[in-house]
Order: C-alpha cells, then structure tokens, then sequence
C-alpha cells in the first residue's frame, strides 16, 4: 500500500465545455435554496489524507469524495447510464478527460439536496483502484460556496457553517488566516519559495502540492530535496512520471511551512483557461500540516485553528 500512497494526484478541475457544463452550472441555485446553516458529519479519511464522506443518492447511502477541486457534484460514470447528451471536456492534473452527463433522482448530503437533475460524470474507476476503495463521485465547490467548510483531520468530521452560526470566530479564534482570491472556482492564494512569489490553488483533493514546471525551474536547488521520480494519475488515464520533491520552506502569510511533498509538472492545460492563472496547487500536505483547516467562501480566507 505504501508504494500506491506515493502515486496520487486526485482530481482536479479547471473547467468544462459543451453539454456537460450546462449541468453543472444549473446547480448553483438549486443546492442554495435547500441548504442548512450547519452540519457536522463524520468522514473516512485514506491514507494519503482524502476525506470520503456519506450522501444519500437515489434513495441510497453511497460514498463520495470531498474534493474543492472539482467545479460541482460530478458522478462515477462507471456506476451510472449516461443520457444520449454526452459532450465536453475536463482539464485535470495528468491532462484531459471526456465528460458525461447522467440524470439524477435525488442527492442529499446532511440537507444539501436537490432532486431531478442532471450534472456531469467522468470516468473514475482508475482512480478507485489506486486509492484502494470505491466511490460513487466528487462533492464539489458548488456543494460547499455559501459555507464555511472546516477539515478536522484529527478528528475525522467535517463541519459546515453559514457566516455567524457559529462559535468559531466568535468565541474561539483562529491561530492563522490567509485570504484568497476566487479563479473561476478556485480558492488562490499567494506563497512565497526562496526569493519567488506565486499564486498557488486549494484543493481537498490534491494528495500531493503541485508545482508547474516552469515555476520550478526558477527555484535553487538548495531549496528543496529530490525524492524520487513517481506516476501522476488525475481525471484522465494518461499516467506520466514527474518529480517528487521536499520543499524545504514554503512561506504562506508570513508563516513558515517546512518540509512539504510536492510534484512537478506541467499545469499549461489547467491555465489555459482564461479564468485561471496559477503556479501550482496546495493540497492535504498544506490543508493538514496543523490537523484542523477551515475555508470560508463568503469571507474568502483561509483559517488554521488549534
């Protein structure tokens, strides 16, 4: 298994085209009207830190991955029938992949619902069989925009809050806050490597940072450590191999974020979309370094707590 654990980039999503988009798009508002001010909910966390956590989905209990990256709710085409309607395509970590469009009865995550729709589907079953468990789709940033989502990894439970409706902020203070600027639907902040500043996106789930390969480039090499030469699996099935680095320092805030994983490789797909423009992705190794994290979509700030 610790050899698998070494092999992951999870999905990520920069945009989508055709019929595909239309589903996602046409959800924003519906998962608004049913949404509850507050939740908590257990999750199921993988090796390389992914939360899985449990919707009701057609009537059934099923098990879908937490991933920011992803523009909205997106299913397994490998569990369900696409309508005749199937055109458009996703940019992920390892390249592109074709996009589907399934119709769905009803979803329900903790009051987040919606019933008879459509949204996208990709092919994921490469996926499943590298992180070691079956999934039935992505929770995406659609699902959780109008919320302050909160990671305890220590935990294991996530929680989601309107603004106010709870005791963080309020009575317990974070340690850390980072604000961020949206790129189509991308949390973006700055950080700094060596005497370099770059825009780096969050991502649930990115198992590894990321760093393109051109930012890379402009890094001294006293400033992180070579591990080794790893796979790259994403939304599509091409695999390419690409670095594994530790990077020594990364400064986020003023704050020190020493010995992080990251990969490199080329991210020229992902920005070549006109809404995004970035130097990399931060995923679990950044999200978990202090066990509990918390996104806020409406204040646009990243918070770390005790």
């Amino acid at each position: 298994m610790k050899n698998i654990c070494g092999l992951l980039l999870i999905v990520f999503i920069s945009h989508c085209t055709g019929k595909a988009q239309h589903g996602q798009m046409n959800q924003d508002d519906a998962f608004s009207k049913t949404a509850p001010e507050k939740f908590t909910t257990k999750f199921e966390k993988s090796s390389l830190g992914f939360i899985f956590t449990q919707v009701i989905l057609n009537g059934k209990k099923e098990w879908f991955l937490l991933d920011t990256g992803a523009p909205g709710l997106i299913l397994n085409s490998s569990y369900f029938k696409a309508s005749e309607e199937t055109s458009g395509q996703v940019a992920g970590a390892s390249g592109h992949a074709q996009a589907q469009q399934v119709s769905v009865k009803s979803f329900n995550w903790n009051g987040i619902q919606r019933t008879d729709f459509n949204t996208m589907a990709l092919e994921l079953s490469h996926l499943e069989k590298r992180i070691g468990r079956k999934f039935k789709g992505l929770i995406g940033m659609r699902q959780v925009k109008d919320y302050e989502l909160m990671i305890d990894y220590e935990k294991g439970e996530l929680t989601l809050f309107k603004k106010n409706k709870s005791q963080y902020h309020q009575s317990i203070k974070p340690t850390l806050a980072i604000p961020f600027e949206l790129q189509a639907h991308i949390p973006v902040i700055k950080i700094k490597i060596g005497n370099h500043t770059y825009d780096f996106g969050i991502d649930t789930g990115a198992a590894f940072n990321l760093i393109d390969a051109s930012a890379f480039d402009q890094i001294s090499a006293q400033a992180y450590q070579f591990d080794k030469n790893v796979p790259l699996h994403g939304a599509d099935k091409n695999v390419p191999q690409v670095k594994q680095i530790t990077m020594k320092d990364t400064k986020v805030a003023g704050q020190s974020f020493k010995k992080m994983t990251y990969l490199v490789n080329s991210i020229a797909h992902l920005n070549a979309s006109p809404a995004i423009n970035i130097g990399g992705l931060l995923g679990v190794p950044f999200l978990s370094y202090k066990q509990k994290v918390s996104i806020s979509f409406t204040d646009h700030k990243i918070y770390f707590w005790k």
